[in-house]
């Protein structure tokens, strides 16, 4: 059994040597990173490096390649490749998704925040330190790393993140970062680039690492849509022998301009919670007159639901209601059987809570 952090360089070897394909002349630097990753020093893999290796190449050849890598010119130009479709993640990586931008990162990561421009105009991180776990639970812990988005997780508000060097490495997708490099101090660097529209930053006091991080990020058609116009609907196979394989969770928030709503989380999960949500829908209580139609604004979660032979069925969360609707239009009420299924990971870090939503460790809180 190998640690991941052993994983970890043989992922960086092999974004390096794609990245070296397209002429970065950047070395690899092969170092175990040190402080606050002891998490991933005490997992472990059933994977070699060479067999990740070979996987990390494989999975991600698709996505890179025909790509420009940002760190063969200036820090802040843009990187403009045309979307791909989503390699399947290597072990012991997953996949985290921004708009229409992917990157991968170590799986033990958690999910945090990243700066937003308040109403103020002053750029801040409203985090107060959580960091969101695999279970949906939140724990104040800077020495967790973790991948953030512009969303608040807390009423904590830093104003003062720009210079401030962390205790463990963490990327942003989306916050309001100028593109460029930044010298945190005793060895740290955060660097940010745009890829598309999308801002992504890396920090770490690995530059390996953070290359690596930074070559993986691509524009991608994932399963789900980047950007809706209008609120999801259900669809799909109301028939009840629909048996379900596996379940894309699709969460949206609204844009800036609040016309519209973008993607900001996907994951996919396997056959036991989709069949435990189908169950736990079909045995919740309707809303009846209480239901939200026509509805608009706030966030959403659709739920894809996949099934034998092309077959599907997609469930709508409205957040706002609270409610969850099935493809015969029926809303439900949204609690923790409705819940607990697809709330896991990094939907709690972009998802609110609603007063009405009884779910503990599901969502973030109100007044964070």
């Amino acid at each position: 059994m190998r640690p991941v952090h052993d994983l970890e360089q043989a992922f960086r070897a092999g974004l390096a040597e794609l990245a070296d394909e397209a002429d970065v002349t950047v070395p690899v630097v092969a170092r175990a990173r040190a402080g606050a990753d002891r998490r991933r020093r005490r997992a472990a893999l059933a994977l070699s490096g060479v067999a990740a290796a070979v996987l990390v190449l494989a999975g991600l050849s698709a996505a890179l390649l025909g790509r420009h890598d940002d760190t063969a010119g200036p820090a802040d130009k843009p990187i403009q490749p045309s979307p791909s479709v989503a390699p399947s993640a290597p072990g012991g990586y997953r996949l985290e998704f921004w708009h229409d931008v992917a990157i991968y990162v170590p799986a033990t990561w958690g999910w945090g925040s990243a700066p937003v421009k308040g109403g103020s105009d002053a750029v801040l991180l409203c985090g107060g330190g959580q960091v969101v776990q695999a279970d949906g639970s939140r724990r104040v812990d800077p020495g967790q790393p973790y991948v953030g988005r512009p969303v608040a997780l807390s009423s904590h508000c830093d104003a003062h993140w720009s210079d401030e060097r962390p205790q463990a490495p963490y990327v942003w997708l989306g916050g309001d970062v100028p593109t460029g490099t930044v010298d945190l101090g005793g060895g740290w660097v955060r660097q940010t680039t745009r890829v598309g529209d999308v801002t992504v930053s890396v920090a770490t006091d690995d530059a390996a690492l953070r290359r690596s991080i930074l070559t993986s990020a691509h524009r991608v058609a994932g399963a789900c849509e980047p950007r809706l116009g209008t609120p999801p609907a259900a669809a799909g196979s109301t028939s009840a022998d629909f048996v379900p394989f596996s379940m894309t969770v699709c969460a949206y928030v609204p844009s800036s301009t609040r016309l519209d709503y973008d993607l900001a989380y996907e994951q996919e999960l396997s056959m036991g919670p989709a069949k435990y949500l189908v169950d736990a829908v079909a045995h919740a209580t309707p809303l009846g007159p209480s239901s939200c139609f026509g509805a608009s604004g706030g966030e959403w979660a659709m739920l894809r639901l996949r099934g034998d032979g092309g077959a599907f069925r997609d469930y709508v969360v409205d957040m706002s209601c609270p409610s969850i609707a099935d493809p015969s239009g029926t809303q439900h009420e949204l609690g923790n059987e409705t819940v607990t299924p697809w709330a896991v990971g990094g939907i709690n870090a972009v998802l609110h809570g609603n007063p009405l939503i009884d779910v503990p460790y599901r969502f973030i809180p109100s007044g964070g």
